[in-house]
């Protein structure tokens, strides 16, 4: 790698619970899983667990937990197709690209 190249580093863990990936050092992708989670359960008047969503969606429950707990689980545009379709949302309100 050249002194000037940049690669993608671990994984970060924010305060808000989000997923993101570095590169370099700035932040790229903020994943908004728990934020649409919790948001949908106070419109529904119920809980949404996690294993719930994975289900709806069609992934396995370690998975959607890996995506929400900030592991750096990388998804599939199926499955954040998916998503979009469960919380009746855009693409940007599950994931948020960061600009430098």
């Amino acid at each position: 790698m050249t002194k000037n190249s940049q690669s993608v580093s671990a994984t970060t863990i924010l305060p808000s619970r989000q997923f993101c990936i570095f590169f370099g050092n700035r932040i790229l992708i903020k994943y908004k899983i728990r934020e649409l989670v919790k948001q949908k359960s106070e419109q529904e008047g119920r809980k949404i667990t996690l294993s719930f969503l994975a289900n709806e969606v069609g992934i396995q429950s370690s998975a959607m937990r890996k995506i929400a707990n900030n592991t750096g689980y990388h998804t599939s545009i199926t499955t954040l197709e998916a998503l979009c379709k469960f919380f009746d949302c855009k693409i940007e309100d599950v994931i948020e690209y960061v600009p430098d």
